[in-house]
């Protein structure tokens, strides 16, 4: 039996980005791949590997000065140049669906107008029509009340709503290819589930095929068909998912596939998956454990808590920016725990469960309706708490899940991380930046532009508030947007 053409096929791609000193930085170095209807293939590595790269060079959105050097891209076996203004049109050909929905869909317009214009641009459909097409693709990918849905704005969506939107307005015009940039990380685990189960059934009902750029390997184990590796810009391994994962071939594969946590191994550090750079992140990673020790003994006064969280409650919607007669929602009602020292504890649960809020309170972000928390001994949260002032408000800090959000992109690092340690009056050193990224290495963090930075950037934003040592950290999703080999560096700053 003859198999069918491909949807989607790369061959010898190189893909180049000229550099300021005249050299040229290759990002994409003959890469061959090709997708089938129906089939789902992963593009899997490490930050930096080029599997944004190539995704953004199929939907003709590769950003200059970035261009295609070599090589060739086919759909449907018709070559065509995404350089090319009208090469390809975004939405009635490829459809597109990215990480974050709330970057694809604008917060100042309803979905159906959202949805309907996509339509309207590409197909010869009245208002109406449109209309109605619109609450038909709303009801096959899974939106509850779909009529009602229509009217509603971005923000009044649940983030699996919003993402399952996204894929509506990717297959509105119904394209025979789907490139999904992340398009699960973003999302509690069980609202993954179900986007990923909507993926699959796309391409097993309507025979779609879906390039699918990720990190997760579980999302790769769990419904892609085939998979390819790149390191580099370079691809080191491709074939069927259940090949490559049980028996790889090349040595960063073993390495990638080995960086994958187990909940039945507990490593006391994960492999690294660049051994050029090994004893440099193991040096970092001594001088981080030195500096933490130096804190406080972590072996000792484990019976006592750092943290102590009473019978914590929060309530959102109260107050009179409300309106008259709103009621109040209660967000946390009454948890408590405690964290000592040397202790790392672990807040999971699904979006709106209140771990957010939770971590907020903890941090000073938000005051408490009700409860105590106390820190060190000292009351921090509640009714008898005094204003957090000097050391009280530096012992406690927070990482947030996006580095984008704070870090700001005008700015180097060495001026980012020199301004929050002159309120602290510390000066930077290298080994301030070696620990701000031990993959990487401080000269060039130092000299380059947070925007510029790929696996650095949720390091950078840890190492502004602990070169100078908090005693206690507020770590809100620090890994979940890196990938897998990313999160194994990362992890040896918390080991």
């Amino acid at each position: 039996m003859t198999a069918p053409a491909p949807i989607l096929a790369i061959d010898r791609l190189r893909i180049e980005y000229p550099l300021a000193d005249g050299g040229v930085l290759t990002a994409v170095e003959g890469a061959t791949l090709s997708i089938a209807p129906g089939e789902i293939h992963a593009l899997v590595g490490e930050s930096g590997a080029g599997k944004t790269t190539i995704g953004n060079a199929v939907l003709g959105l590769l950003e200059k000065p970035g261009r295609i050097a070599s090589g060739t891209i086919a759909l449907d076996g018709q070559p065509f140049d995404p350089q090319k203004p009208g090469a390809i049109r975004l939405g009635r050909d490829i459809g597109a669906v990215f990480q974050d929905p709330m970057t694809s869909l604008n917060p100042l317009f309803t979905i159906e107008s959202q949805i309907v214009e996509t339509l309207r641009a590409h197909l010869p459909l009245d208002r109406a029509a449109a209309r109605a097409r619109a609450l038909e693709l709303l009801e096959a990918v899974g939106i509850p009340e779909p009529e009602r849905r229509l009217s509603a704005y971005p923000h009044q969506l649940s983030g699996g709503q919003r993402q399952r939107v996204v894929i509506a307005c990717a297959l509105a015009c119904e394209p025979r290819l789907l490139v999904a940039d992340e398009p699960t990380t973003a999302l509690d685990v069980s609202i993954q589930a179900q986007i990923l189960d909507l993926l699959r059934g796309l391409a097993d009902e309507r025979g779609i095929g879906i390039l699918l750029v990720t990190h997760n390997m579980g999302v790769v184990a769990q419904i892609a068909d085939t998979v390819t590796i790149m390191h580099r810009g370079h691809i080191v391994e491709s074939g069927p998912v259940a090949q490559v994962l049980r028996h790889p071939q090349a040595d960063y594969a073993k390495a990638l596939i080995g960086a994958v946590p187990r909940i039945d191994i507990r490593l006391d550090r994960f492999p690294m998956l660049d051994g050029a750079n090994q004893t440099e992140a193991g040096a970092a990673r001594d001088q981080l454990r030195a500096k933490a020790l130096a804190v406080g003994d972590p072996s000792s006064g484990r019976d006592v808590p750092l943290l102590s969280v009473d019978n914590l409650s929060v309530d959102y919607g109260a107050g009179f920016l409300a309106g008259r007669g709103a009621r109040a929602f209660r967000a946390v009602d009454g948890v408590s725990f405690e964290i000592r020292q040397g202790e790392v504890f672990g807040l999971v649960g699904e979006s709106g469960c209140g771990k957010t809020t939770i971590a907020n309170v903890v941090a000073g972000l938000r005051a408490p309706t009700g409860g105590t928390i106390r820190f060190d001994g000292q009351v921090i949260a509640g009714a008898e708490a005094a204003p957090r002032k000097g050391k009280a408000r530096r012992a406690i800090q927070m990482i947030f899940q996006d580095p984008y959000s704070s870090l700001n992109a005008r700015m180097r690092v060495g001026r980012i991380l020199a301004e929050d340690l002159s309120m602290k009056s510390v000066t930077l050193s290298a080994w301030d930046l070696k620990f701000a990224d031990p993959i990487s290495g401080p000269t060039s963090v130092a000299k380059g532009e947070a925007s510029c930075l790929i696996c650095g950037r949720i390091s950078v934003a840890a190492a502004a508030n602990t070169i100078t040592p908090p005693t206690s950290q507020s770590v809100r999703r620090p890994v979940l947007r890196k990938k897998t080999g990313i999160t194994a560096s990362r992890m040896l700053w918390r080991n």
